[in-house]
């Protein structure tokens, strides 16, 4: 049997434990610094290594790259540098098909695709002392803003185009960049190779996600804060975007820290009923963060795609909003604040299969 060293940020160890607790050959590891030797000698005695979510930089050229997994939670797109620096031999695992086929299409790096693990680890009783409504941890970012340096730094020619993409993918989050490029070349009649498809992706994909999220995240807090649903919220930039709502909804808006990570996360995400996510890198696949969430307790209310929407129908704590329209969300919040709290969560429950627990077992 193989033996795997699961490294986390040091406030996910618990609920890793948890997530783990049934299987003997792996072992639960912070990958802080102060780990380094001990993690380096289990290599060397020949257990395996996953790292979830971040990958420490002394794994990244490593003599034992071939037995290092990354869990992946970022968008490859945007991440592009890292990943050229990475060891041909580290293994790549994500939550997201798209983030496997544009590893593989236009990074040439090969990637795994794990579901996503639903289930909540909370013990009895841990939910019931949650004051927060709704919790946010994302980066305030004023679509206004992104809107003119895009159109500022592409050429006239070509822009027309990018608008009519951008316009596509909000109807349809899981049209991907190549079918909404595909659609607008071949609706101007432009002929185009896969060569070119693929320097489309890698020059604007980051732009659209941007641009995309600014306004989904804005409308979103804007139709709590009229349904007068208070709203925590972590990251940066929050102190612009309430000082262009109306004074009477300042009171509304807890701004609990501006820097995003599992210190700061993880403590709000056990006070807190509905975690709301805005992310447009996942169309097919939810991320590390959104997973803990449900993990934690909170109802995750999430972008419909064909992964979110089998989670809900499966029983996990998460409901699902059509992505492009984000006011929705509110809708579902509403009836989750509305709902008794012994009756919203139930610890301890695992009826879903288990992502990276399942693939464990298959390997």
């Amino acid at each position: 049997m193989k033996e795997w060293l699961i490294l986390c940020d040091s406030r996910q160890v618990e609920i890793e434990k948890r997530r783990f607790a049934e299987l003997q050959n792996v072992e639960i590891v912070s990958f802080n610094q102060n780990n380094r030797k001990y993690i380096t000698e289990q290599l060397d005695a020949g257990k395996l290594v996953i790292s979830v979510g971040g990958m420490p930089q002394f794994l990244e050229k490593t003599n034992h790259s071939g037995c290092v997994y990354w869990l992946m939670d970022e968008n490859p797109m945007n991440v592009r540098d890292k990943i050229d620096k990475l060891d041909s031999g580290i293994h790549i695992l994500v939550m997201d098909k798209i983030f496997q086929k544009n590893l593989k299409q236009i990074l040439r790096r090969d990637a795994e695709y794990i579901g996503p693990d639903g289930n909540c680890y909370i013990e009895p009783g841990e939910s019931v002392k949650r004051k927060i409504p709704v919790l946010i941890a994302a980066h305030y970012l004023n679509p206004e803003d992104g809107i003119r340096v895009l159109k500022k730094r592409t050429s006239e020619d070509l822009y027309p185009l990018l608008e009519r993409v951008i316009k596509k993918s909000k109807k349809d989050i899981v049209k991907t960049d190549e079918v909404c490029w595909r659609e607008v070349l071949e609706e101007e009649d432009l002929e185009y190779d896969q060569d070119l498809l693929d320097e489309l992706i890698e020059v604007f994909h980051g732009n659209i996600v941007s641009i995309l999220n600014r306004f989904n995240l804005e409308k979103s807090v804007k139709t709590l804060l009229d349904k007068d649903i208070p709203v925590a919220v972590i990251g940066e930039n929050w102190k612009i975007f309430k000082e262009k709502m109306p004074e009477e909804k300042h009171e509304l808006i807890d701004i609990r820290n501006e820097w995003i990570d599992m210190n700061t996360m993880i403590p709000e995400m056990k006070k807190s009923k509905a975690f709301l996510s805005v992310d447009w890198n996942y169309h097919d696949g939810i991320s590390v963060q959104n997973q803990l969430a449900m993990n934690l307790g909170c109802t995750l209310v999430a972008e419909k795609n064909p992964i979110t929407e089998k989670l809900e129908k499966a029983g996990a704590p998460l409901v699902t909003y059509p992505a492009s329209r984000p006011s929705e969300c509110a809708k579902r919040i509403e009836k989750i604040l509305a709902t008794d709290e012994k009756k919203r969560v139930k610890p301890n429950s695992r009826p879903l299969s288990s992502g990276l627990v399942d693939w464990l077992a298959r390997q």
